[in-house]
């Protein structure tokens, strides 16, 4: 089998193993995709994908959006680097729970609860 053949439509010399030609685009009627190597596409495809940096930058979304935000970095990045994914997911959880206990200090140092019972307020 040669490695070049020629287009049925514009007659060009393409490679054999071309889907579509490299001059005019027309899809390639003997077209077979060679299955001789997929196996080691896929898993260097795949040692890529484990190997994929995630950027500090997520911790953004917790900080500026608390346990929402901890949940979205979460879920984008749990596969490619699942320790970070859940730092990101403790983060956002310790950030509700400070936010929480902050704005309950400050209601009842205002004086709208007195004993976890909500007190009305008469002007």
């Amino acid at each position: 089998m040669s490695s070049t053949k020629f287009c049925p439509n514009c007659g060009a010399q393409i490679h054999s193993n071309s889907e579509f030609c490299s001059f005019c685009g027309a899809k390639q009627p003997d077209y077979r995709p060679d299955l001789r190597n997929t196996s080691t596409t896929y898993q260097q495809a795949s040692s890529v994908f484990e190997n994929e940096h995630v950027s500090s930058l997520w911790y953004l979304a917790p900080i500026l959006f608390a346990v929402l935000g901890g949940i979205v970095a979460w879920y984008v990045n749990k596969d490619k680097d699942p320790g970070k994914a859940r730092n990101f997911l403790i983060l956002g959880v310790i950030l509700t729970l400070i936010q929480i206990v902050i704005s309950l200090w400050w209601l009842i140092s205002m004086g709208v609860f007195y004993l976890g019972y909500p007190v009305i307020l008469c002007v």
